[in-house]
């Protein structure tokens, strides 16, 4: 069941007003992503994530909350390693969906808003993860 449900709704109806989509079109996005016609009937994380993809294709581009430090920095950090990993191997495709895809792995299927520790915990992954190919290259 989808966690933390108020504030997934509250995203959806933030990301309908700033792309200003009429009701037609809204429920049409809606059915078309989640085959619902309204967001209250989304029932799992899967409808959730899909209709937020269907919106950034739309144009959406999600904020990170106030308060928060935008994750862009560390995200260019989680990619550099990403890029780094690819070159010696470890990782078949340095495409940012790939490492996106990764991050679903990581998180759980929830990569739509990262938090900061969440965006740490991604990048000391990395790192390990470097450390790892690197200590397996040198023996």
């Amino acid at each position: 069941m989808l966690t933390d449900r108020r504030r997934k709704l509250a995203v959806i109806h933030i990301a309908k007003k700033e792309l200003a989509l009429d009701d037609d079109t809204y429920r049409t996005l809606l059915a078309g992503a989640a085959g619902v016609d309204s967001a209250g009937k989304i029932a799992n994380d899967r409808q959730y994530c899909d209709v937020m993809r269907a919106f950034r294709r739309a144009g959406y581009q999600p904020k990170p909350p106030a308060g928060r430090k935008a994750p862009d920095a560390q995200m260019g950090k989680c990619y550099a390693l990403w890029c780094e990993l690819h070159r010696v191997g470890a990782v078949r495709s340095k495409a940012w969906g790939s490492m996106m895809a990764w991050v679903g792995r990581q998180l759980g299927g929830h990569q739509d808003i990262l938090r900061a520790d969440q965006m740490s915990h991604l990048i000391e992954a990395l790192k390990r993860w470097q450390r790892r190919i690197t200590e397996e290259s040198e023996a």
